[in-house]
């Protein structure tokens, strides 16, 4: 069976017209496959390399994200006041909630952020808000009630 023969028509801007060239149909059937190919590959390692650049980002960069810590967050700041007491359970956590929220930090103590595995990349920047959180909510107890959570590491578990 005689190969068949496609037309193509290309635009020359130069020209300003149409020019046409001609092949063969079977170099164009057994190039398709290798194209395909490449195309695959291509796709793989572009893949590959967004994956990459997502796991070496550091996200405490990131503002938007729960492990960015804000210009003037440390530790000492009262978030709220007056601290728990005992008697003003309600208002003080919901105040606390607020302000945690307002921080984007209220996913570490309702648990929507667990802590990760020492190896993962994200640890030292949990570890670093865990210990905020904890040092904001332990700083806004009455000294008998911070007393009783001192041996806690986990803000999750206050």
């Amino acid at each position: 069976m005689a190969a068949g023969i496609l037309i193509e028509r290309h635009f020359d801007p130069n020209q300003e017209n149409l020019m046409q060239s001609s092949r063969s149909e079977s170099s164009t059937d057994s190039i398709l496959p290798f194209l395909q190919i490449i195309s695959a590959i291509d796709a793989e390692s572009n893949a590959s390399q967004q994956q990459q650049q997502l796991q070496t980002t550091d996200s405490s960069e990131n503002p938007t994200n729960s492990y960015y810590p804000h210009p003037g967050e440390y530790p000492g700041i009262a978030l709220v006041t007056p601290p728990l007491d005992g008697n003003n359970y309600h208002s003080w956590s919901r105040s606390m909630r607020r302000a945690l929220s307002s921080k984007n930090k209220f996913k570490f103590v309702n648990g929507s952020i667990q802590a990760p595995q020492e190896t993962d990349p994200n640890f030292d920047s949990w570890e670093t808000c865990n210990t905020m959180i904890i040092s904001w909510i332990t700083r806004l107890l009455t000294q008998q009630i911070a007393q009783n959570i001192v041996y806690i590491e986990v803000a999750q578990e206050l």
